[in-house]
């Protein structure tokens, strides 16, 4: 029976190390958020965006791989959609005022 193989106290356990787990997620995604932040920070937005792309795209697919690992689905779906944002203006050569306010809102 399962019960044999996982008592109560193994899955108490387990579940510790879940919780220290998800725990560590925010402390090890900082880096990569202020990565990102710092990209948008001061940027310069009159010029092309193709370097603003490189600066935010590998933080990011680092922040939602990992918070796929814990079940943040709502961290996945919001570096998923800032992803698939800075693919599209990474083609502009210029950026609306409109893309200006959501980049350095989202940062």
């Amino acid at each position: 029976m399962l019960s044999d193989i996982f008592s109560p106290e193994k899955i108490d356990a387990s579940q510790k190390l879940i919780d220290d787990a998800r725990s560590i997620f925010f402390i090890a995604a900082r880096d990569d958020m202020d990565l990102v932040h710092a990209a948008v920070t001061g940027r310069d937005f009159s010029k092309g965006q193709a370097e603003l792309y490189g600066k935010i795209f590998q933080p990011l697919c680092n922040i939602k791989g990992q918070a796929e690992i814990f079940g943040f689905s709502l961290i996945v779906y919001i570096c998923k959609q800032m992803i698939d944002y800075s693919e599209e203006i990474a083609q502009q050569p210029k950026l609306s005022a409109r893309d200006i306010l959501i980049i350095t809102k989202l940062a």
